[in-house]
């Protein structure tokens, strides 16, 4: 090869550093940006590089036809030299700015995530006003799109118009003037308005961005308060309800500064249950006022433990306390404690209940379950009793324990007309022995026949005593060492009625309305006991005799044992079957009946079994066929420990009675008729009595008016000639014809008052009484007489007839009292037994003896002579007529020449 080797150097270094300037600057392109000017500057490197190829690949082939210039070459190759150093020191210059760029993007690309993902609405507007920056979260809050905000005026788009939607002027508002100005606003609150048209609360800041001293933009950050303002609404809406509940609620709610125990919050339930009213309490103590004496100093220990730690024995529960109100009384509260905190404090709200009336219905409801045990414990004592003496003694046993009485006794027989009375029963404490009276036969005592009148005249208990129903005998609480007594009538089945009584002797004890309802159940329970008791004892005082007569008995016996079966029948009994003893032994009853009758054979055992005695008709059937219709009396057999062993029966064959009653009751028709036909015999014989009564009357009338007229003429006419003694005789004849003719009178009345109609209505007594004495009052003239009359009833009865009835009896009353210096006469009345109103006339008379009261009320009985007291002896018979007509009845007691008192007794109606 023949080439000049410094040219083909020269032209080799020339088109590497242009080509590896080129390729610097191809980069350069990627790093700047800048693609044209690059672009053709590594377009001319490349042109230059391949121009060297061309004289370069000349001098290799050989070819010199086109000769390179040295000199050109070596130039060529220093500039490509410098450009290519100047290209390398360029480049790192672009590529570090390339690398800040990018570094600026990606920390700007990170903010703009940063305030994308942030919560709160983010915006940034210039100084115009416009927006040039809105996140996710303003766009969402404000339901826009981007495009639809970017570039509008902030407070046009969504800020144009004020809460209540009157328009809001762009010169007022902050968030567009905080753009113009360096004045920024935090955390107030204001109303934008979203897309919809709709309000939308938010919390917002809209702070100034300065640039060289100069505001340039502004950002404005809001937070949707809806929610919020929500949660705000809500709270007041539940403090209003909350007020509005202390307001109306029925129990007290009381708030209660922990630390100072001074009152808070007082709601009207509370002015009412304890008297206060809310100016009265608040600020005060809650213990010095609501809380009693005896309570205060352990509730402040306990407060003083609560405002240090908020825990307390009251705190989460509900306690019964005692609570005081305004006027000094106490009463029982539920208390229902919470705590809660406050500012660092405690502060205690409870919640009150009066529950007085809830105690008053608990003590009811444990007054009724003592009453139940206690009527319980009753019953035991008198179920297990076997004999009349065990009852009595269990019975009373209880009592003395259950009303911490000082003795309980049982007095037989409480009757005011028996000659004596006795104590067969009693229990006392030891300090209170018993009256050492027990079993002895005490002679009747005028004062123990009023105890016994009054107690027989109510069916409750009677309280004897200071501050009770009836005053206590001295002589009885001196003997007996008795203060107050509880006692009530008691009426067994059998024989007379009974006292039941408690003494209380350690000192006069007023007896509560529940313990006399005690009393008396336990009494009617007594009475049932002893009803039992006594008819089990007269059976088996019967029961010899009945064993003497049962085999001779006209009536059939039949004893069946516990499982219904036949263990005993009499000859009789097999007989009305048509057996003998030994076929019926054995087999049950229903064997001997028709089928339809077994059910209530069955159901009458099962009651027997209960201790239940009873009377039925029952028919059986005969071995032949025919019907047997019997009376059955039938009894449960108990042995001495109460269990049922049997029944026993008695049955009487009516079958010819039933035959026979087709027949009585055609008698009893023909006796209707008869009855009919005597009736109107007996009207037509009363009807000519009433004549005969009205003849007499009259014809002996006239003869009475000439006796006594004649006899005026005779005394006229010899007055001058007749001795006194005739003149006596004259007088005496001239009374008797009077006193027959009042005679006459008083009998044609006392007829009259059987036979004539009643007319009853209500009948004032008082007003009646009143209208009678007003009638003596000329009679009573000249003399002291003192009248008590008491309060008297209305009753129902014939007036005219009653006007009678008193006018004897006031009229008696004064006869008899004429020589009294001082007459005192009383009227008055008083409650009966078997519903009866009692009326008494009393007077201070000259009385009469007892043993001819039987005398008073008949027809002309007098007794006392006419000289001494005047009178026809019809009064009181007529007395007793009229009360007999109005089914009462009529009684007198009396003094000799101290006092009557005449009573009698109507029966009270319906309505009274």
């Amino acid at each position: 090869m023949n080439f000049p080797i410094p040219v083909a150097v020269v032209l080799a270094l020339s088109i590497i550093i242009q080509a590896a300037a080129a390729i610097m600057a191809f980069r350069l392109i990627g790093i700047t940006g800048r693609r044209s000017a690059w672009s053709l500057i590594t377009l001319a490197l490349t042109l230059m590089a391949v121009r060297r190829v061309v004289p370069l690949y000349h001098l290799i082939t050989g070819d010199s036809s086109l000769p390179p210039d040295l000199l050109n070459e070596v130039i060529g190759l220093v500039l490509s030299v410098a450009m290519a150093a100047g290209i390398a020191r360029i480049a790192p210059i672009f590529t570090e700015r390339k690398r800040v760029e990018e570094a600026f993007r990606q920390m700007s690309r990170r903010n703009e995530m940063i305030l994308e993902s942030a919560g709160e609405g983010i915006l940034g507007v210039d100084i115009e006003g416009r927006i040039d920056f809105i996140n996710a979260a303003a766009l969402t809050i404000l339901g826009f799109e981007k495009d639809e905000l970017l570039g509008l005026n902030s407070h046009t788009a969504f800020h144009h118009s004020k809460p209540d939607g009157s328009p809001y002027r762009q010169e007022d508002c902050p968030i567009h003037n905080a753009a113009i100005s360096e004045v920024g606003v935090r955390g107030k609150e204001e109303t934008l308005w979203r897309k919809d048209g709709s309000p939308l609360p938010v919390l917002y800041s809209s702070m100034p961005i300065n640039e060289g001293g100069k505001v340039i933009s502004a950002v404005v950050t809001f937070q949707d308060i809806s929610e919020l303002k929500q949660k705000e609404m809500a709270l007041e809406e539940s403090e209003e309800r909350l007020y509005a509940t202390m307001e109306t609620a029925r129990d007290a709610i009381v708030m209660v500064d922990g630390e100072r125990g001074t009152i808070m919050a007082w709601n009207p339930a509370a002015e009412t249950i304890f008297g206060y009213t809310r100016a009265e309490v608040l600020g005060q103590s809650l213990h010095e006022l609501l809380a009693p004496s005896r309570f205060r100093e352990t509730a402040q220990r306990g407060l003083s433990h609560f405002s240090s730690s908020g825990e307390g024995g009251a705190v989460g529960k509900a306690l019964e306390l005692v609570a005081l109100r305004k006027d000094g009384t106490e009463f029982p509260i539920e208390l229902s404690l919470s705590a809660m905190r406050i500012r660092g404090k405690w502060h205690a709200t409870g919640i009150v209940r009066d529950i007085t009336e809830r105690k008053r219905m608990e003590q009811e409801r444990l007054t009724q379950l003592r009453f139940v045990e206690n009527m319980d414990r009753i019953n035991r004592a008198i179920q297990r009793a076997n004999d009349l003496e065990q009852l009595m003694s269990d019975v009373l046993d209880a009592v003395l324990a259950m009303f911490d009485c000082d003795r309980a006794w049982l007095l037989y027989p409480c009757d005011p007309d028996a000659a004596s009375w006795s104590v067969p029963m009693e229990r006392t404490k030891p300090e209170y022995p018993g009256a050492s009276v027990r079993g002895l036969e005490i002679p009747m005592d005028p004062e123990v026949q009023r105890i016994f009148r009054t107690q027989r005249g109510t069916d409750s208990p009677v309280s004897w005593g200071p501050g009770c129903d009836c005053s206590y005998p001295e002589w009885l609480t001196e003997q007996f060492g008795v203060q107050s007594q509880l006692s009530v009538s008691t009426y067994p089945k059998t024989g007379k009625p009974w006292q039941f009584g408690m003494h209380q002797c350690s000192h006069a004890r007023i007896w509560q309305p529940e313990e006399k309802r005690l009393f008396q159940e336990i009494n009617r329970r007594l009475s049932d006991g002893l009803s039992s008791l006594l008819s089990r004892r007269d059976l088996q005082e019967s029961e010899t005799k009945y064993r003497r007569i049962v085999d001779t008995a006209r009536e059939g016996i039949w004893v069946v044992g516990v499982d219904n079966l036949t263990t005993f029948v009499n000859a009789r009994m097999a007989e009305m079957l048509g057996c003998s003893a030994e076929e019926m032994s054995g087999r049950p009853v229903t064997d001997f009946m028709f089928e339809e009758d077994a059910p209530d054979h069955l159901q009458r055992m099962e009651s027997r079994r209960q201790g239940t005695s009873e009377s039925y008709e029952r028919r059986f059937r005969r071995k032949d066929g025919r019907t047997v219709w019997t009376v059955s009396s039938a009894t449960p057999i108990f042995d001495g420990e109460h269990c049922f062993t049997g029944s026993f029966a008695m049955f009487t064959d009516i079958t010819e009675r039933r035959q026979a009653e087709d027949e009585i009751r055609e008698l009893n028709q023909d006796l209707e008729r008869r009855v009919v036909e005597r009736t109107a015999q007996l009207e037509l014989a009363n009807k000519e009595l009433e004549a005969f009564a009205y003849s007499v009357s009259h014809d002996l009338r006239a003869p009475l008016r000439h006796i006594d007229g004649f006899l005026g003429l005779l005394e006229a006419r010899t007055e001058a000639v007749l001795d006194e003694k005739s003149r006596h005789y004259i007088s005496t004849i001239s009374d008797s014809a009077r006193r027959m003719s009042m005679l006459i009178d008083d009998l044609l009345s006392f007829s009259r008052m059987g036979r004539s109609e009643m007319a009853k209505t209500q009948v004032d007594l008082g007003a009646l009484v009143q209208e009678v004495i007003h009638e003596f009052e000329p009679e009573a003239r000249g003399r002291a007489v003192a009248w008590r009359v008491a309060e008297l009833p209305v009753v129902v009865g014939d007036r005219a007839m009653l006007r009678i009835a008193l006018v004897n009896l006031i009229s008696n009353a004064l006869k008899f009292t004429r020589k009294r210096a001082r007459a005192e006469i009383e009227i008055g009345w008083q409650p009966g037994s078997d519903a009866e109103t009692v009326v008494f006339v009393r007077d201070n008379g000259v009385g009469f003896d007892m043993q001819y009261a039987d005398k008073l009320f008949g027809v002309f009985r007098r007794l006392h002579r006419e000289e001494e007291f005047e009178g026809t002896g019809i009064g009181l018979a007529n007395v007793r007529q009229v009360i007999h007509r109005h089914g009462g009845r009529t009684w007198a007691e009396a003094k000799l020449d101290g006092g009557a008192t005449f009573y009698f007794a109507l029966p009270q109606s319906p309505a009274e």
